[in-house]
């Protein structure tokens, strides 16, 4: 018996995975294993490989070389000057018969139809900053994980590739989607409208895909992988996705990692990555009870017996933050349980469904240490960063070092913004604001479920003692845009 496998079925069942549907998770649980055993990848090349992709991206900025490389090909350049944006990422959009369509069961889609107005009225560009049509989680069935299993890397990718190119139909032709597309539409037609691509929707830059993004958006452009915002005669914005930045999800690991981890597990839980509900935690940010953490994070893989982890685990006896970190092979931000003890919060949260793990799964600490080795002080305007991915928002958060400690005062990423998510957060949607240069950190959600007004906040940054740095809602919400 596989115990490791088995707490996560069981898990599951708290969540995505349907009755009945045992022997499709087995059967995920078993290619993905193949799958990842193949890759043999080691941590240290990894590791090694998110540097690369870091220094093909700093390039580009300095404008000092183009890459012909999967997630480096399409660049853009645009202005800041009296120009307003606003970019929003990770909407993870499907289709009605997906069960992971939480963009729409939420009720964020109707909510960003309607702030989308707002902003087409104030003359603002919209920048979907990637992840927005998910193209990558489907419905499960044994015969499609069968069927996967026996094929070798290049057949898997064009199988892959006509399954996305079916997942896209269908997204297109769902007609609780129209307005969705009639009101991006408007931007695109009043030329406002940017489109990045993703680790969940880069299919969309080529073939059957393209093709059918361009049927819906006459004469767009393939989605850029590196959007370049210009102040005078320097880059102020890169906007990218940031899976480039992700030993999981790189363009040269994801085809083994990444995508087959989403593949199989995604739709037996909460879809790519877990989501917060309104009740649960959204409210008390919206509200500024509660403020939302703002420091750089790892995705530091555990050295612990994934075996022995699981033994404890089936006993209830695994008080180890590690041990589950182990079985599940990613880091965890236990910072959302209510209660400090792994083993209480799987048994009170977890297992009661009420809440599933967010998983880290971008290293924001190795892409400060990145930055600073390619952009050193005193070398001229610092570009900022712009990144999607991780699901949670930052603005210009603190660094805490490896003993776990803030400086005093504390160091910040001054030059790295993350707009969250539009799809993750019940009747929460964030995005990052560029208004002639100056960004703000902003969020949008109804007071009360079924409340016709949208709500606008911005969100400044605070230092709680001792010395955590947060954000935290303005006090003053608008309607508007001001």
């Amino acid at each position: 018996m596989n115990l490791a496998m088995e707490v996560a079925r069981n898990t599951a069942k708290k969540f995505g995975m349907r009755p009945g549907e045992e022997a499709a998770f087995r059967e995920a649980w078993r290619w993905r294993t193949r799958v990842n055993r193949k890759a043999g990848l080691e941590e240290a090349e990894l590791h090694r490989e998110v540097e690369r992709q870091f220094g093909i991206v700093a390039a580009q900025i300095r404008g000092e070389a183009r890459s012909s490389e999967v997630g480096h090909q399409y660049v853009h350049r645009a202005r800041t000057e009296n120009r307003k944006y606003v970019v929003f990422s990770d909407h993870h959009w499907a289709d009605a018969r997906n069960r992971q369509n939480f963009f729409a069961h939420s009720g964020n889609r109707e909510l960003y139809i309607e702030i989308l107005g707002k902003y087409f009225d104030e003359d603002y560009t919209v920048v979907e900053n990637g992840d927005v049509e998910e193209l990558i989680i489907f419905e499960p069935s044994v015969n499609e994980f069968r069927l996967r299993s026996e094929m070798n890397p290049s057949e898997l990718q064009a199988h892959r590739r006509r399954h996305r190119r079916g997942l896209m139909e269908k997204i297109l032709g769902d007609p609780a989607n129209e307005a969705l597309y009639r009101t991006l539409r408007r931007f695109h037609d009043a030329g406002r409208y940017i489109k990045v691509a993703g680790n969940h929707d880069y299919d969309l830059q080529e073939g059957d895909c393209y093709d059918l993004l361009r049927a819906a958006f006459p004469g767009i452009e393939r989605p850029y992988d590196l959007l370049l915002l210009e102040t005078g005669n320097h880059v102020e914005y890169a906007v990218l996705h940031g899976h480039q930045f992700d030993e999981n999800t790189n363009p040269v690991a994801a085809l083994t990692l990444g995508e087959t981890i989403s593949e199989s597990m995604s739709w037996a839980y909460q879809g790519p990555d877990r989501n917060w509900t309104w009740d649960a935690h959204g409210r008390r940010w919206a509200d500024c009870r509660a403020p939302f953490f703002n420091e750089l994070v790892g995705d530091f893989q555990p050295k612990r017996s994934q075996v022995l982890a699981a033994i404890g685990a089936v006993l209830g006896t695994l008080h180890s933050r590690a041990g589950w970190e182990a079985i599940f092979e990613h880091e965890i931000a236990w910072e959302y349980f209510k209660s400090e003890d792994p083993q209480k919060a799987y048994r009170d949260e977890v297992q009661k469904g009420q809440q599933w793990f967010k998983f880290r799964h971008m290293n924001e600490v190795h892409i400060f240490d990145l930055y600073r080795r390619h952009f050193p002080g005193g070398s001229g305007p610092r570009p900022k960063l712009v990144l999607g991915h991780s699901h949670e928002v930052r603005f210009e958060p603190a660094y805490r070092g490896p003993a776990g400690e803030v400086d005093f005062p504390p160091r910040r990423f001054s030059q790295y913004f993350n707009t969250g998510a539009a799809g993750r957060f019940e009747n929460l949607i964030w995005a990052l604001e560029i208004d002639d240069g100056h960004a703000r950190l902003v969020s949008w959600h109804r007071p009360r479920p079924g409340d016709r007004a949208p709500v606008r906040q911005v969100f400044n940054q605070e230092m709680l003692f001792p010395m955590r740095s947060v954000l935290r809602a303005a006090p003053r919400a608008t309607g508007d845009l001001e």
